[in-house]
């Protein structure tokens, strides 16, 4: 659970201050690690959100406490200067936001107050019916159209409420338990309830969805498999439309609006990602 946690620990308490998840991933051994322990030195591979490829720990000898972490020479060194996104990967916040007691909410809610078509009323997420899509002859280009990137994964309707995440099939099949690293960082938002759309997929290597992968993960049934694989295989839920905010039904809003509110629900980085669009130039995207 403490690695989950965001918040403010009191003055006075070890590591007092704001506290985010600022990555999350998965920590590679290359050598064996209690043997390297023991040298003081230590090779290992991360593959997070943000910080990605080989990095070494090397014990001080002067000291007994300290070590140097160094970023070791492969693709994924940045140029000086380069700076990591400094938001968490679960709620989206800053430190220095989470300390000030800061959420974007106060400011969507005011925004929502404004918007005629937007519904007064709770949204229940099993009741929604998600959209569907239609065929078409060929592609075009048209003004009032977005378009979007179909992505090879499993329909999923991501839901917050009363402090809990629920992810819901097209068919109203719960897969909460299915996909826990989706479900955590949908209850980690900074918000009280919302109702989002979207496609859960597992990225191979080259960030590319692949199917397999994902039918791999939705095959695992033992809690256990679950957890690892949560680490080892992890899955990303692409978000292309925000149903409901708090105690507002936005689907009487246009989708562009919907799309843009969404943009600043979903953080820019971890397990919930916004899926971007194109307007009116079909042709041009397919192309």
């Amino acid at each position: 659970e403490y690695g989950d946690f965001e918040g403010n620990i009191p003055h006075g308490n070890y590591g007092a201050g704001g506290v985010i998840v600022w990555d999350r991933g998965e920590w590679v051994p290359l050598e064996p690690w209690r043997e390297g322990l023991e040298k003081g030195k230590l090779l290992f591979e991360l593959k997070g959100y943000k910080l990605h490829g080989k990095w070494t720990l090397v014990k001080i000898k002067k000291s007994e406490k300290d070590w140097l972490l160094i970023k070791e020479r492969d693709a994924y060194v940045t140029s000086p200067g380069d700076q990591f996104p400094e938001e968490s990967v679960l709620s989206g916040l800053t430190v220095e936001e989470i300390m000030a007691g800061d959420s974007p909410g106060a400011q969507i809610r005011k925004a929502l107050e404004g918007e005629t078509r937007a519904v007064r009323a709770r949204v229940d997420a099993r009741k929604v019916e998600p959209m569907h899509c239609e065929t078409a002859d060929a592609a075009f280009t048209r003004d009032d159209w977005l378009f979007e990137l179909k992505l090879d994964g499993y329909r999923l309707i991501a839901s917050k409420a009363y402090g809990d995440a629920l992810l819901l099939t097209r068919n109203g099949n719960d897969y909460t338990n299915v996909f826990p690293e989706i479900a955590r960082a949908v209850k980690s938002l900074p918000f009280d309830e919302c109702i989002v759309d979207g496609e859960v997929v597992c990225l191979d290597a080259k960030g590319i969805p692949s199917f397999s992968r994902l039918q791999q993960r939705g095959r695992l049934s033992s809690e256990l498999e679950i957890r690892r694989a949560a680490v080892e295989l992890p899955a990303t839920f692409y978000a292309f439309d925000l149903l409901a905010f708090e105690d507002f039904d936005l689907r009487p809003l246009p989708l562009s609006r919907r799309k843009e509110l969404l943009s600043e629900v979903v953080p820019k980085l971890g397990a919930l990602r916004y899926l971007d669009h194109i307007e009116t130039e079909g042709e041009a995207f397919l192309q």
